[in-house]
C-alpha cells in the first residue's frame, strides 16, 4: 500500500497524531512519500509521529519552504523516521539544505545497516561515505554528484540502472568499469568530448542496454561525428531514447508531435524506439542514420 502525504498546511497536533495511529493499523502500508513545508510549526511533531511507523520499505522526503516565520526546524530530524524502518529498500532524499548524510543516517544501528536497492539524492551532500554500509544491494541510483561513486567502485557496487546529474571524469571512470549497463540517463548538458567517450563505453553494452536518456543539444552535435554514430549503431537492443529538451530555447510541448520514423540503414538495421510524453520531459523516436528527430527542426 502506498501513501502520499502532503503536509503543506499546518494541522492541529491531535489530527496528525490521530492520522498516524490510523496508519499504524494498516499492516500492508509499505510506501510513504512525505511532502512537507520545512517551516511548518508542526514539523517536529510530524516527524515524531511518523517515526512510530516501522514497516515501511519505500520512503521519500520532499521538502519546500513556505511562509517561514522564526526559526526553522532541523530537517535532519527525519533520521528518526529512517532508523525506525530497518527494512527500507528505497530511499529518496529530495531537498537542498541537508548536506550531511552522516546526520541523516545517524540513528541507523551500525550492526544493522539498511539494504538499499534504490537510492535517489537530488543534491550534493557532505559525508557521502556514511552511505557505505547501506548500499551493497543497490540496483538503481539517481545521483546529483559523483562523490559516492568512488566508494561504490571500491565496493564493486555496479547497479544496472543509473541516472546522473553530472558527467565528470569520475562518472566516466565508473561507467568505464561497469560490466553490464541496462539503463542510463544523464540530465543536464555536458560536452561533446564526454558524450563521445560515453557512447564508446555504451557500445560495449550492446547486448544489455535498452534505455538511454541524454541532453538532446549535445547529443545531436556528438552524433554528427561518424565514429559516434557507429558507436550508437552497435547498441542494437536499444528500445527507448529519452532526449532532454529542457535547455532548448523557444521549444514548447505543442511543437513536438511524436511519429514513427525509420531506423533503417544499409548494413546497420536498428530497432524502432518507443514514443512517450511525460510532463515536461520528452521521449521521442529518433533516427540515428538520418540524424533526424520528431517534432523539432
Amino acid at each position: 500500500m502506498y501513501l502520499r502525504w502532503n503536509s503543506g498546511i499546518d494541522r492541529p497536533k491531535w489530527i496528525i497524531s490521530r492520522m498516524v495511529k490510523l496508519l499504524q493499523r494498516l499492516p500492508r502500508l509499505c510506501e510513504l512519500s512525505l511532502i512537507m513545508n520545512k517551516c511548518s510549526k508542526g514539523f517536529d511533531h510530524i516527524v515524531d509521529c511518523v517515526a512510530k511507523l516501522h514497516n515501511l520499505r519505500k520512503l521519500s522526503f520532499r521538502f519546500f519552504y513556505a511562509h517561514c516565520v522564526g526559526s526553522r526546524p532541523k530537517i535532519n530530524s527525519v533520521a528518526m523516521i529512517i532508523a525506525a524502518n530497518p527494512n527500507l529498500t528505497h530511499l529518496e532524499l529530495l531537498y537542498d539544505d541537508i548536506r550531511d548524510l552522516a546526520q541523516t543516517l545517524r540513528h541507523v544501528p551500525a550492526d544493522r545497516p539498511l539494504k538499499l536497492e534504490y537510492l535517489r539524492l537530488s543534491h550534493s551532500f557532505r559525508n557521502s561515505a556514511a552511505l557505505a554500509p547501506h548500499i551493497s544491494s543497490l540496483t538503481f541510483i539517481d545521483l546529483a554528484d559523483s562523490d559516492i561513486l568512488k566508494e561504490m567502485l571500491r565496493q564493486n557496487i555496479l547497479p544496472p540502472t543509473m541516472t546522473f546529474r553530472m558527467m565528470d571524469k569520475y562518472t566516466i571512470e565508473y561507467l568505464d568499469r561497469h560490466p553490464r549497463i541496462v539503463s542510463l540517463t544523464h540530465y543536464g548538458c555536458s560536452d561533446v568530448s564526454s558524450y563521445s567517450t560515453l557512447l564508446g563505453i555504451l557500445s560495449r553494452h550492446s547486448k544489455t542496454l535498452t534505455h538511454l536518456g541524454l541532453c538532446q543539444s549535445v547529443f545531436f552535435d556528438c552524433i554528427n561525428q561518424t565514429q559516434n554514430e557507429l558507436a550508437l549503431f552497435q547498441c542494437t537492443n536499444l528500445k527507448q531514447l529519452a532526449l532532454d529538451y529542457l535547455s532548448t530555447p523557444n521549444l514548447h510541448m505543442g511543437d513536438l508531435e511524436p511519429q514513427m520514423v525509420s531506423l533503417t540503414r544499409s548494413g546497420h538495421p536498428c530497432h524502432v524506439l518507443n514514443t512517450a510524453s511525460i510532463g515536461n520531459r520528452v521521449v521521442s523516436n529518433f533516427s540515428p542514420s538520418g540524424l533526424s528527430h520528431t517534432g523539432c527542426q
